[in-house]
């Protein structure tokens, strides 16, 4: 046990001290800063570093994504506002158009409801000539008979 204390003793100079069952030498506080600055640093590279580049990363990779979905959600407002304006003006055309071929249609029908009463205008006057015609060919044939019958009565009688 001497050889012990005598390293105890003049470790580092031989400056320690000596408080009964506690012995500090002037060693220790020295090797636990070295040891405690080297953690930091290794700490500092192998931990720390690594973990705040990750959430720098991290958070500008945030701020792009609300970058660039912030310029979607204007891109998409900007593009609704153009797709309704066109359906509007889609309906606008859609509705002259219908509004146009329903004038056409009914200009249309009434030029057949026209050219149908002229024909059977027409019909009907060349069936009333034809039946004046044919009124005038059946006078004259009765009439034709009836001098015939009359000339057959006459002669019956008379003879």
């Amino acid at each position: 046990m001497d050889y012990k204390q005598t390293i105890i003793e003049n470790a580092w100079g031989g400056l320690n001290m000596d408080f009964g069952l506690l012995h500090v030498q002037l060693a220790t506080p020295v090797m636990v800063a070295i040891i405690i600055l080297v953690m930091i640093f290794t700490l500092n590279k192998l931990l720390f570093q690594p973990v705040l580049r990750t959430l720098d990363n991290r958070n500008k990779i945030v701020r792009e994504s609300s970058n660039s979905t912030a310029k979607a959600r204007a891109e998409m407002e900007s593009l609704k506002k153009d797709y309704e304006v066109r359906l509007i003006e889609s309906r606008r055309v859609i509705q002259d158009v219908f509004h146009q071929s329903y004038e056409e249609a009914q200009a249309r029908h009434e030029e057949l409801v026209h050219d149908a009463h002229v024909f059977s205008e027409a019909e009907l006057e060349r069936g009333r000539g034809t039946l004046q015609k044919e009124t005038a060919d059946a006078k004259a044939q009765l009439s034709a008979l009836s001098d015939e019958l009359a000339l057959i009565t006459a002669n019956y009688l008379l003879n």
